[in-house]
Order: C-alpha cells, then structure tokens, then sequence
C-alpha cells in the first residue's frame, strides 16, 4: 500500500498469481535454484488446471485497512477449490452442485512486502 492505494504484484497479472495460470514459470524456477518440484503440486493436474479470479480488488483490499497508519505490504492468499461430490447420487446433485465449489482467503499484513520509497 503506497499513499492509501493499492499495488496488485506481480502487476502484470490483475488478478493476482495462480499456480495453474503460472506453472511452468514455478516449475522452471525451482530447477534454475537446483530444487524439485515438491510432491504436493507435482501431479499432472497443475498443468491443465483453470486459473480462478480473485474476489478482490485493490480497492477492496485498500478499504479494509484502518485510515492514517504507515505503508504496509499486505499478503492475500484465496483458495479455490471445487470437491467432487463422492456418491453422486441425484437425490443430491439436483438440490447440491457437484462439484461444491469451496472458496477460503485470508488477508495477512506482511512486513516483507512494505513497499519501498521511490522518486516521483
């Protein structure tokens, strides 16, 4: 956060970073470090899965914070997920999607990602 507004990083992705949209960048710069492909996001699904929209914008995000404190990094992580219904039994899937969509987020201040004085 800079003058009270918001910068989406990486900026030229408006809705923020996705490990479906940004697999192979992930995947390539974990081998240029000399380090695997951890097992949790290895799996043939990442590279065809669909990136998900951010329910948030910057102004969203700018409007939850509390007027006159200093410039902040903020880390917004959002989970998509959709689980599968396992029965699928019609009972159910006419009344409940399958799959259920599920959708968790989480707004963390980080001193990290404070952004950094520039020249105007």
């Amino acid at each position: 956060m800079t003058d009270s507004s918001a910068v989406r990083f990486p900026s030229g992705a408006p809705n923020g970073w996705s490990l479906c949209a940004h697999y192979a960048g992930f995947t390539s710069y974990l081998a240029s470090k000399g380090t695997s492909v951890p097992d949790a996001v290895s799996g043939p699904g990442w590279g065809s899965c669909t990136a998900g929209v951010s329910h948030f914008s910057a102004s969203d995000i700018a409007s939850r914070l509390v007027s006159g404190t200093p410039a902040a990094g903020v880390l917004l992580v959002e989970i998509l997920y959709k689980y599968p219904q396992l029965l699928k039994l019609p009972v159910l899937t006419s009344v409940v999607p399958d799959p259920i969509p599920v959708y968790v987020y989480t707004i963390m201040p980080n001193a990290a990602a404070e952004p950094t004085p520039t020249s105007h």
